[in-house]
Formats: structure tokens, C-alpha cells, sequence
């Protein structure tokens, strides 16, 4: 551990230790001011929303960040939203167990600006 985290920059020392995490927050907070709310849409295993829930509020901060399983859920007053699927090794363990409707999703962000440039972590700027 001593010789991976060792070498490389700050960033793939923070990917390493707190993956799959650090690349969603780096990949958001690319792309939105630091006063932004941020609704993040993660297709995931109820665990791993708790995870999101608590890395990206950590990870993103002074941004106001909420992570769901389920479009619905969400609140609608924030200015982005963030859409991305949890790695195969962590669905493999926790399966997503909630619905996810495309249609919804495309409907939610139809004529919202995307922003980024992450292929894993699709974000729309709403307003």
C-alpha cells in the first residue's frame, strides 16, 4: 500500500483509496461552480447510495450534493444532475434494486445543457 499510494499525484492517490468515489466527485466537480447543487442519479445498490451519499457530500463540498437510486426521490430545485452507474465488481455484490426508467430520465433532462466531459458520469446542467 506504502509503495502505491507513494507514487503519483494527489489524485490518483485519492482515486486509489477511495474508488469508485473519487473519480464520480472529481468528474463533477470538473464541470460545476463550487456553489452548486447537484442532484447525483446513481444506479446502484441501496449500501452504495449510502456510500455516494456520504463520499460526494464529503468529496464536493461547499456543493449541496443528493445521491438516489430513483429519479423521483430527488428534489427538483437543484441547477444539475449528475447520472452514472456503479462499477460491475460493486453491482456484482449489491445488485441495483430500484427501477430505473429511461424515459423519465430523458424527459427530466430534455433541453438541459450537458456538461463534462466523463464518459462514466453524465452531467446536465437543468437551468
Amino acid at each position: 500500500m506504502l509503495q502505491a499510494l507513494g507514487s503519483g499525484g494527489v489524485a490518483e492517490r485519492a482515486a486509489l483509496v477511495d474508488n469508485p468515489a473519487f473519480p464520480v466527485a472529481h468528474a463533477i466537480a470538473e464541470a460545476t461552480p463550487p456553489d452548486a447543487c447537484i442532484e447525483v442519479l446513481a444506479y446502484a445498490g441501496p449500501a452504495a447510495i449510502d456510500y455516494y451519499n456520504a463520499r460526494l457530500d464529503y468529496l464536493l463540498y461547499p456543493r449541496r450534493v443528493s445521491v438516489s437510486a430513483q429519479l423521483g426521490t430527488i428534489a427538483p430545485d437543484c441547477g444539475y444532475l449528475a447520472i452514472f452507474r456503479d462499477t460491475q465488481q460493486n453491482l456484482a455484490a449489491e445488485p441495483f434494486a430500484g427501477q430505473w426508467d429511461e424515459a423519465a430520465i430523458a424527459a427530466r433532462t430534455a433541453g438541459a445543457e450537458r456538461v463534462g466531459t466523463d464518459p462514466n458520469v453524465i452531467l446536465y446542467k437543468l437551468r
